[in-house]
């Protein structure tokens, strides 16, 4: 797990070019409960709220779950693969130059207009191999799930940088093959080969 940010905003400016992003709208107790849960293990999020008015509703929801610097600062961002950011923000476009107040926010509150989402980065590449082995694993009538290490592992050696596949139990599945003895020099079976090579195509697309 990455960092996890509050912000009264999201901009795709804040991704690194190779990102995926999951968008999940929720509604505010589950949302300020997540932050409360981290709190409470001693996972503290880095407040980026810059509004001052929506950052006060944004501490009186957490009812008492507070730390020190957890208030907000209007801070620039910049977002790595396995960080989260928990947005608030309200349900319509202001008006250009328009600053809502407190008593403004409040009310938008109650009627149920400010939204809470959550957001969390993914690393393209990382996603794609995941997928790639789960639908194999329907097709062979396997249930294959791998780690994200696996799968940085599998990109690696696709990519040339690294010169053996990684030993792990999948490769058995993707075409029956036994692989003992040939852990430094891999001898890959023409199905493997093909599909290897379709996934390289699917990660540089």
């Amino acid at each position: 797990m990455g960092k996890v940010y509050v912000c009264n905003t999201f901009s795709l400016s804040m991704l690194s070019k190779e990102s995926m992003i999951e968008v999940k709208e929720m509604d505010w107790k589950t949302w300020v409960g997540e932050l409360q849960f981290y709190i409470s293990n001693g996972i503290y999020f880095i407040n980026a709220i810059g509004h001052k008015a929506t950052d006060e509703l944004f501490l009186s929801l957490l009812e008492g779950y507070h730390f020190p610097g957890c208030e907000g600062k209007r801070i620039q961002i910049n977002v790595k693969n396995g960080d989260e950011i928990y947005v608030i923000q309200p349900s319509f476009r202001l008006e250009e130059g328009r600053v809502l107040n407190k008593e403004e926010i409040e009310k938008l509150f109650k009627e149920g207009r400010i939204r809470f989402f959550k957001v969390i980065v993914r690393d393209r590449k990382i996603e794609i191999v995941k997928d790639y082995f789960k639908k194999l694993g329907i097709i062979l009538g396997e249930w294959i799930t791998i780690t994200d290490e696996e799968a940085e592992e599998i990109i690696e050696y696709l990519e040339g940088r690294r010169k053996w596949m990684p030993n792990i139990p999948l490769l058995y599945c993707i075409g029956q093959v036994d692989y003992t003895g040939y852990e430094d020099k891999p001898k890959l079976t023409r199905i493997i080969e093909e599909r290897l090579k379709e996934l390289l195509r699917w990660l540089n697309y």
